[in-house]
């Protein structure tokens, strides 16, 4: 059965719930169903907001289950709970509890799913993991009642749910739900969609904004979490980062240690701010040799870069428990041209990291750029970043310069333009290939505050090499001092222009030396070429 959310969380005190949790995970029956649990109503005939402990979804219907741990007594007609020491508290009544939850929960159904209104059976039951429960009364049923008997093993629970479902369905006659159904109510009780924060700053200066997940991006996180070993691939802009975080973030939730690293220094400072938690170690790949511990779980950000045997066997199997064999990792890579920047991707790496039985996750939604970007992209390169998921933008615009001094120019109005129509410096970006000292940025005007992206902050522009913005996103990028580089293989060129066109979510402008445009369109169209004949496209 699927549980959602996937892990218990870490900070719930309910011993009673967790067991449930594990039992409805481990369950040999219902392999289509689903377990939502700690499920939240706003809606509620006697509370202004209530909480149903677990509400399970089967082509049988609906059913609440409400969990009490511990002894259960009742006095005078007032239900108590005998903790550990001994002690009686008062409880709400565990049978009305569910009773009006399952009302409650069937309202608000007939409201967002009104098609189905009258056609899903909602039943309840009351789950007693820690004590047997044998006491009649005509104020409940005890087919309704799941005691410790029931929770010794998933099958036994099993039996118990399937004893529950029979007797509803006796009593409230409804069709079996269907796929189609299912969806529907699935989607009400808990979206397929998280709020989360995007990432697209870095070292003390990040920019909050919401990102709603795609329905195909949130199975992956749970697809992430669930599977021991994964490759996750996926072009430029697909949201490998993010969905690291995420992933690092659940990882931790339920108590694993977890080390995250890559490539790239920057971007492992960015990661160690964003996910701020005890658990996760976030080290760049040059620093692991100072770790003294392995990890329960290993998560690599742009994997290509270090994707190497040597890295895989003589380095990070040591860091992790179980090794690169049997131990629990997700390997965030890009296989296009991402993978020609720093030239340590391996296919015989990739051979052996998929030996090991690991499930394949391809993204193929680009939740960054727009599709303005996403289709310069191809032009430009013949990389493919997915399908652009953003909506429509601003066109990328191409400036040709001659000399240095009408670069600079060229740089100044842009930034000009881009300030007074309202961005501000920390929302821009300025890429080159070359060092920050011998870049056009360094040229500017005094009063246009460039620094280092590691080191700007509020008000500053932020700079990066090319090589350096792998893993990083700003809504305006400029990329400038694009001209010959002598020693430069043209698959490095291709790779370094495909970083750089899809730094950008929003608006994008590449300075061109006018002299090397005709190479830069021969080497262009030589590489689409070349992915062609690849792909037998």
């Amino acid at each position: 059965m699927r549980m959602i959310p996937a892990v218990f969380p870490r900070d719930s005190s309910s011993s009673a719930e967790r067991k449930v949790f594990r039992l409805l995970s481990e369950l040999p029956a219902y392999p289509e169903g689903m377990a939502f649990h700690s499920l939240g109503l706003m809606h509620h005939p006697t509370k202004p907001v209530s909480e149903l402990d677990f509400v399970i979804g089967t082509m049988d219907g609906l059913l609440v289950l409400e969990v009490k741990g511990g002894a259960i007594a009742q006095h005078e007609g007032v239900f108590f709970s005998r903790d550990r020491h001994g002690v009686l508290h008062g409880i709400q009544d565990p049978f009305t509890q569910a009773d009006t939850g399952s009302h409650a929960l069937r309202g608000q159904l007939d409201r967002l799913v009104p098609h189905l209104k009258g056609e899903v059976m909602v039943g309840y039951a009351v789950v007693l993991p820690d004590t047997s429960f044998d006491v009649q009364s005509t104020e409940w049923d005890l087919d309704v009642v799941i005691d410790v008997r029931d929770c010794r093993d998933p099958a036994a629970f099993a039996r118990a749910l399937k004893r529950v479902y029979t007797f509803w369905q006796e009593r409230v006659v409804r069709r079996p739900m269907n796929g189609r159904m299912a969806d529907d109510i699935r989607q009400a009780l808990r979206p397929e969609f998280e709020r989360a924060v995007s990432i697209s700053g870095v070292a003390g200066e990040v920019e909050l904004q919401q990102l709603a997940l795609t329905e195909e991006q949130y199975g992956f996180i749970d697809t992430l979490v669930l599977n021991p070993r994964v490759l996750c691939t996926g072009g430029a802009g697909t949201g490998k980062t993010f969905l690291l975080a995420e992933a690092a973030r659940r990882f931790a939730a339920a108590g694993d240690r977890v080390l995250v690293t890559c490539h790239s220094p920057l971007l492992a400072d960015h990661l160690r701010y964003v996910l701020n938690d005890a658990l996760i170690n976030v080290q760049p790949f040059s620093r692991l040799e100072s770790l003294t511990s392995a990890v329960d779980v290993l998560l690599v950000d742009e994997a290509q870069d270090i994707m190497t045997l040597e890295h895989l066997v003589d380095v990070l199997d040591g860091h992790l428990s179980g090794g690169i064999e049997k131990g629990r990792w997700v390997m965030f890579y890009d296989r296009n041209l991402q993978a020609h920047i720093h030239g340590q991707f391996s296919p015989e790496a990739e051979s052996l990291l998929r030996n090991t039985g690991a499930t394949v996750v391809p993204l193929t939604r680009n939740c960054r750029n727009t599709r303005e970007i996403a289709t310069w992209t191809r032009v430009r390169t013949g990389g493919d970043i997915g399908t652009a998921m953003s909506g429509s933008g601003l066109p990328p615009r191409e400036l040709y310069w001659a000399s240095q001094t009408e670069q600079v120019g060229m740089v100044a109005d842009i930034l000009r333009d881009c300030l007074q129509d309202g961005a501000t410096p920390s929302e821009i970006a300025v890429l080159s290939s070359l060092p920050f000292r011998e870049s056009v940025f360094s040229r500017l005007p005094g009063t246009v505050a460039v620094r280092p992206w590691a080191e700007a902050g509020p008000g500053q522009i932020r700079f990066a090499t090319i090589d350096e913005s792998k893993g990083m996103e700003s809504r305006y990028v400029i990329v400038g001092d694009l001209q010959a580089q002598p020693g430069i293989t043209p698959e490095r060129v291709m790779a370094r222009l495909y970083v750089a066109i899809t730094r950008a979510r929003a608006a994008l402008w590449l300075l061109i030396r006018k002299d090397y445009l005709a190479e830069l369109d021969q080497l262009a169209s030589d590489n689409v070429q070349a992915i062609k004949r690849s792909t037998g496209t």
